[in-house]
């Protein structure tokens, strides 16, 4: 089920590479990605694994925006 797939990626890293993968062979899809506040937690080994299960498959672009953390603070309560 979709929750428990989510959920493994966490900590199944050959997991988000399969998820990945059912995205791109669907038809017509050229560009794929993922966004998520939890990414700025990675350290440079966890990104480095990270990295280097998703090249050999995929051509990977690395994009960081960062908010301003008051105004997020403000959003997220509202």
């Amino acid at each position: 089920n979709r929750l428990f797939r989510l959920c493994s990626m966490r900590y199944d890293l050959k997991e988000y590479v399969r998820y990945f993968e059912t995205i791109v062979r669907r038809k017509g899809v050229r560009y794929t990605g993922d966004i998520t506040p939890a990414y700025q937690l990675l350290n440079q080994e966890q990104f480095t694994a990270v990295r280097a299960l998703l090249e050999p498959r995929f051509d990977v672009r690395v994009i960081f925006l960062m908010r301003d953390p008051i105004a997020r603070i403000f959003s997220a309560l509202r």
